[in-house]
């Protein structure tokens, strides 16, 4: 028995040093000749789609666009679209889409704190679902970060998060590593920043304006999976 348990342990290692041996194998060409994903991405096919977005905005069911414009936040393209539902609710919308098959999401969430000056609080995570479609079969649940984020001249109630095709996160390594994943099966994930932001009184409470944030983001990411996230076919 105590033979069995050695010969056992004995093959383990063979596979582990077996194992290790394909990973070199595999690796070392792509080390010397610097195609890493990571290094020499695989291109992103819908970047034309998401340019269009900084400069036509998005169709929401239900809200009217009042304006929209690019803006230059920390020196990157945006695009501001301010929306209504009705004379009482409003609200504005920054997304700043991937550039290109290099780009990725870093300091977007510290670019808009400078662009609009705020001083923010009550910061905590939140979360919302698109339902399943005909294209989605299943439901994309998306992790949001929610906040109040207020200036001199206004206060929001705040929801941001990075947008992609199968959901999305306020945190880029939660891109990265889909993005990472999605590279070795040959795709790519693009993704896109939104920042949504409602306007409510002076230091007011952000939790009254929470069930509007959530289903405004459900209208923009079930837009953007439709256009400019959806992955084209090869």
């Amino acid at each position: 028995m105590k033979l069995t348990k050695q010969n056992i342990k004995l093959n383990q290692i063979i596979l582990l040093l077996f194992l290790l041996l394909l990973l070199l194998v595999g690796a070392v060409p792509g080390y010397l000749q610097k195609h890493w994903a990571w290094e020499k991405p695989l291109p992103v096919k819908t970047i034309s789609q998401m340019r269009e977005i900084r400069q036509k905005g998005l169709e929401l069911p239900g809200w009217q666009t009042k304006n929209v414009k690019e803006v230059s936040v920390s020196g990157e393209k945006w695009l501001y679209q301010e929306v209504q539902l009705n004379p009482e609710t409003t609200a504005i919308l920054l997304l700043r889409p991937q550039k290109d098959d290099k780009d990725q999401p870093q300091v977007q969430w510290v670019d808009v704190k400078g662009f609009q000056r705020w001083q923010t609080d009550r910061d905590r995570p939140v979360q919302f679902t698109i339902p399943p479609t005909s294209e989605h079969p299943q439901p994309t649940k998306v992790e949001a970060q929610f906040f109040r984020g207020w200036n001199r001249q206004q206060t929001f109630a705040v929801l941001q998060w990075y947008a992609w095709y199968s959901g999305g996160s306020p945190d880029p390594a939660s891109w990265f590593w889909s993005d990472q994943i999605a590279q070795w099966q040959g795709k790519r994930v693009p993704w896109i920043a939104v920042s949504i932001q409602i306007p409510i009184e002076p230091l007011g409470d952000i939790e009254p304006a929470l069930p509007q944030a959530q289903s405004l983001g459900q209208a923009v990411q079930t837009a953007l999976m439709s256009s400019s996230l959806q992955r084209k076919k090869s």
